[in-house]
């Protein structure tokens, strides 16, 4: 009779242990799923933020390129 038991208690112990795995592996997905989620909005906002501070660079840059040739067309002007 007691081998039984003893087989039965590591069946027990198994299906334990197995059911624990499963519970673990589970919310190492979701959390997971959850990461990944979370940093692809994180990283998509990060690039819409830097599309648009870039054309306003690009157009700053634009701008002063435009002051530095007026000005220096000024100062060929003034010097003649």
């Amino acid at each position: 009779m007691r081998k039984s038991t003893e087989g039965n208690s590591i069946w027990a112990n198994l299906k334990r242990a197995a059911e624990a795995l499963v519970k673990k592996v589970i919310q190492i997905r979701t959390t997971a799923e959850a990461w990944s989620t979370t940093t692809s909005s994180h990283l998509a906002a990060h690039f819409r933020s830097a599309q648009k501070g870039l054309g306003t660079r690009r157009e700053k840059q634009s701008k002063e390129a435009y002051q530095k040739r007026t000005l220096t067309a000024d100062c060929a002007l003034a010097t003649q």
